[in-house]
């Protein structure tokens, strides 16, 4: 379970785990200056919680733990590549430990949408990390990769019109 409180006087991303059924759990403060809306993801003993950063730059963050919720490791999903003003961050955990996610920031003035991936480096074949920012009708995207093999090929999907890739 994942929650947004404010006991430090400040709005900050909180998680608790349980491993027996709901019989303990473990408290963890996720964020550390504030946070917003955090949602949570599971897939077997991965945790991961997505949040909008607080303050500024206001990035979207992502926080795993790969040992049911003993450990945190705390990324930013934009890479650093954003200015700062992550809205409704969401994402998605697949099996192979990858995540994806997706945000609306509004740092340009204008709202856009923004993505980001991460390779948690679960079972099965891991993924690039990715970001992609200036979604807007009119710009030109941007797509930043990294952690992929050298001499590897990067595919990439789009649609024009329709309901996904293409």
């Amino acid at each position: 379970v994942a929650w947004e409180d404010n006991r430090t006087g400040s709005d900050e991303a909180y998680v608790a785990v349980s491993t027996d059924f709901g019989a303990t759990w473990i408290e963890t403060l996720l964020s550390s200056g504030s946070a917003g809306y955090p949602i949570v993801r599971t897939n077997g003993h991965v945790v991961s919680v997505a949040f909008g950063g607080g303050g500024f730059p206001e990035n979207p963050m992502l926080a795993t733990s790969e040992d049911n919720g003993a450990t945190w490791a705390v990324d930013d999903m934009a890479m650093s590549t954003q200015a700062g003003d992550a809205d409704y961050v969401e994402m998605s955990l697949q099996e192979a430990g990858n995540v994806t996610g997706a945000w609306l920031s509004d740092d340009t003035g204008i709202n856009q949408i923004y993505a980001g991936g991460i390779d948690l480096g679960g079972p099965g074949p891991g993924g690039p990390n990715y970001t992609i920012t200036g979604m807007t009708a009119g710009n030109t995207a941007t797509l930043l990769i990294d952690g992929c093999e050298p001499t590897s090929n990067v595919l990439i999907g789009y649609s024009l019109a329709g309901p996904g890739p293409t």
